[in-house]
């Protein structure tokens, strides 16, 4: 053995290698003075490992067990148990000491039901016995579910990046599929795992089903235990808008109801009449959603969008007709027609519009 001295009162005695356990006599000379005393030996082992055990349910057996083998200087002794902590992130947790196999010279334990996933010190302490005041420690010990890998899966085959539309036309289910850490099997795990969207204004995911929000990209991840895969998905809005009316031609003060109509990138169709945002070109006609009304004679465009495509519609406005004349070079209000048909000097004592009767006397212009 070697003696270092620490101080004038106190020195550090090494055992060799292989001594036996035990009480053991030492006796240190200084200078012709001897001293004796009596130290006890026990056989104790601190490890630092990491195993980085893809623990089946919390355990590496399928019995929800831990098994720790001993070796030539730690031999467990079944008379003597230890108490067992799972240590993280300052937080202790219990262990259950299950049994000892002197002939195999292995401790099994079992880890508590909800242990979260993580790396842990789970340390095995002896209150009496060979080992009594020793520790063994397991440094590092990794804590999984029974996975070592996760995807996400559609129709059968892991999902590549996809694209969706906004009428829900491709919209999918994914699956999480999980491989066991043996790799002798896959388990489904898409109601465990816990789905996220980098873009819920694009798109949410619920279970594995996706429900399409607005147009553009999002970042689809699931994550169980501390495995994740992560897919992009694309929302797009159609192709084309086609709008449709019963007349591109109306009179002022005519109204004309609109139809649009969407086709997207699968070819698939939809009525996008409620959804889209109508708009025209200028003051020529005005539209209240799809209904479009003239206003004044002339050329106007009215547009549908949607998703970020637009369709238009061509109007031509005409002035009003009158029977037996039409109107020419008349002011109602701020609004000049013409009326056709008039003789010069012809005076107008009262006009009919829309079934009111107006007391405006018009007279005819040469």
């Amino acid at each position: 053995m070697s003696v270092s001295r620490d101080s004038d009162t106190e020195i550090t005695v090494t055992l060799p290698s292989g001594v036996s356990s035990g009480s053991q006599e030492v006796l240190v000379d200084n200078n012709g003075t001897q001293y004796t005393t009596a130290v006890s030996v026990v056989k104790s082992q601190q490890t630092s490992n990491t195993p980085a055990y893809k623990v089946y349910g919390y355990a590496t057996n399928s019995d929800g067990t831990i098994v720790v083998q001993g070796n030539s200087t730690l031999d467990f002794d079944a008379s003597y148990e230890p108490v067992i902590v799972a240590s993280r992130n300052g937080t202790d947790d219990s262990v259950s000491f299950t049994s000892i196999d002197e002939s195999a010279n292995t401790l099994t334990m079992a880890l508590p039901d909800g242990l979260s996933a993580g790396y842990y010190d789970i340390s095995l302490t002896w209150s009496s016995g060979p080992y009594a005041g020793n520790s063994l420690t397991l440094s590092n010990y990794q804590i999984k579910n029974e996975i070592d890998a996760i995807d996400i899966y559609y129709s059968g085959a892991i999902a590549s990046n996809r694209t969706v539309y906004l009428n829900g036309s491709g919209t999918v289910t994914f699956t999480a599929i999980a491989n066991i850490i043996n790799g002798s099997a896959s388990i489904n795990k898409t109601s465990e795992a816990t789905w996220t969207s980098s873009d819920t204004s694009v798109a949410t995911i619920s279970g594995g089903v996706v429900t399409v929000i607005g147009r553009g990209t999002t970042n689809l991840t699931v994550v169980y235990d501390d495995d994740t895969d992560t897919m992009t998905l694309y929302v797009k809005g159609p192709d084309s808008i086609s709008i449709s009316g019963s007349d591109a031609n109306i009179r002022i003060g005519e109204s004309v109801t609109l139809v649009a109509e969407g086709t997207y990138g699968d070819s698939s169709t939809e009525t996008l009449t409620a959804k889209a945002t109508w708009s025209e070109s200028n003051t020529n006609v005005s539209v209240s959603n799809n209904v479009v009304t003239g206003q004044e004679s002339g050329q106007s465009v009215v547009s549908a969008t949607y998703g970020g495509t637009s369709g238009t519609f061509d109007f031509t406005v005409s002035s009003i007709d009158f029977t037996p004349s039409t109107i020419r070079s008349l002011e109602l209000g701020n609004k000049i027609v013409t009326i056709d048909g008039i003789e010069t000097g012809t005076t107008i004592d009262s006009l009919t519009v829309g079934g009111s009767l107006s007391p405006q006397r018009i007279r005819a212009q040469p």
